[in-house]
């Protein structure tokens, strides 16, 4: 028994020295190091120079993840109408086409290409505006007529109108007005007697007992017949006058003022105003009924 007791305590001390000093555990692998991402708050964040998705992708590549999501975000940014679609080809995402102007632009250009072609065309369309003219003074109601009637043949649509206009006029040569009936009837026997036939006395008037010798159209008849007389001792004195009278237009609208030629309208067996051609007055005008 002694000697049983005593094998197990060696077979102990043997595996004690054993295990203490010949047999060492195998050193443990290294363990494995993963290096966490490194805070930053945002006052340390250095100033960024554009705003653009792709420049955050660009700043973004050293981290995989973050690069990618960059891209997607400009795909998603830059598609069609600014929502959800692939950016157009040919053009750098969130740089060339943000949200989708170079579409816009050129439905902006068709639409206004478009409108300048149908504003042409009702241009084109729209006649041109009618020009009021009026044609006289006509010294007659019946000339007028004449020239109404003729205008209707070549189908415009005249009207016919009366106004207060010029019917005559020149240089009125005359001796100023006498005291009396009795002292002019004595002047015009004498402008007579020295060969001045036409010399009559003017009976109403503020002109009254004045002598006329004559009106004339041009002057240097007028200063002609001044000297005549005034070489028999009167002081013939020279003055313009205008003779105004009822005349008569007749208005027209027409789109080639050109059409209308007044020379043509003009009666030269009877003396009056030239007729000529002017616009039509404003609501003033008197419309013949």
């Amino acid at each position: 028994m002694k000697l049983l007791f005593l094998s197990l305590l060696l077979a102990n001390v043997l595996i004690f020295v054993w295990t203490r000093w010949f047999d060492a555990p195998p050193a443990p692998p290294p363990a494995s190091r993963v290096a966490a991402p490194t805070l930053m708050l945002a006052s340390e964040l250095p100033p960024v120079a554009s705003n653009s998705v792709a420049d955050f992708a660009e700043g973004a590549a050293a981290d995989p993840l973050v690069a990618a999501d960059a891209v997607d975000q400009s795909d998603m940014i830059t598609g069609p109408a600014g929502v959800g679609g692939p950016a157009p080809e040919g053009t750098t995402p969130g740089i060339d086409d943000p949200i989708g102007i170079a579409d816009s632009t050129k439905d902006s250009q068709e639409a206004t290409a478009g409108e300048e072609t149908l504003r042409v065309a009702d241009v084109a369309d729209v006649p041109a505006p009618l020009a009021c003219l009026s044609l006289g003074p006509f010294r007659n109601q019946s000339d007028a007529e004449n020239a109404t009637a003729r205008l209707q043949t070549e189908g415009l649509a005249p009207r016919q109108r009366s106004a207060e206009g010029v019917v005559g006029g020149g240089y009125w040569v005359h001796l100023p007005p006498y005291p009396t009936r009795a002292d002019a009837r004595r002047a015009v026997a004498e402008i007579n007697e020295n060969g001045v036939p036409d010399a009559y006395i003017v009976r109403t008037g503020e002109d009254i007992n004045a002598i006329a010798l004559g009106l004339l159209t041009e002057l240097d008849r007028a200063e002609r017949l001044a000297t005549e007389v005034r070489s028999i001792g009167f002081d013939a004195q020279i003055a313009e006058r205008i003779l105004t009278d009822t005349v008569f237009w007749v208005d027209v609208d027409v789109d080639d003022p050109t059409l209308i030629d007044p020379g043509s309208f003009q009666l030269s067996s009877r003396r009056g105003a030239r007729l000529r051609l002017e616009s039509c007055p404003g609501p003033d005008e008197v419309p013949l009924d």
